[in-house]
């Protein structure tokens, strides 16, 4: 996920990204590869707020309830002259994964929370799709 938001606000100077994702149920499994969520909002909020750090990206984190999200998957660019284009993900990012058993992708939870930036950083991120297609919609508004 970094790679390829660093990727866009590197193309697109100047440009700043939302992260607003759901609330995780605490008391959750310790995550063993790269697709598992972390044990509690605050262990994915330290990880992820030092990887917007170590990359520089102007990125804020946002974690709300459930309920006050939408059910849509989508992102949403906003341009300097006011225009938003929004790309809708069909299937959502479920559609997409990662081989938890390759040795790549393995994320032990007893990593530091710097080992675990690095991993992200610095990971791979070589995803697998379903084997049928996903629409993509996209909608401007001006």
């Amino acid at each position: 996920m970094f790679k390829c938001c660093w990727a866009l606000l590197e193309h697109y100077k100047d440009c700043k990204a939302s992260i607003i994702t759901g609330r995780l149920q605490d008391g959750g499994y310790l995550p063993e590869s790269v697709q598992d969520n972390w044990s509690s909002d605050d262990a994915r909020a330290a990880v992820v707020n030092r990887c917007i750090e170590k990359t520089q990206l102007d990125i804020t984190f946002e974690t709300k309830p459930k309920y006050q999200l939408p059910h849509a998957r989508t992102m949403t660019f906003t341009f300097d002259d006011g225009a938003k284009v929004t790309l809708w993900l069909d299937q959502g990012f479920g559609y997409w994964w990662v081989d938890k058993y390759l040795p790549e992708n393995q994320f032990p939870a007893a990593l530091t929370v710097d080992e675990q930036v690095e991993c992200i950083v610095q990971g791979p991120g070589r995803l697998k799709s379903g084997g049928w297609p996903t629409v993509v919609f996209f909608s401007i508004e001006e």
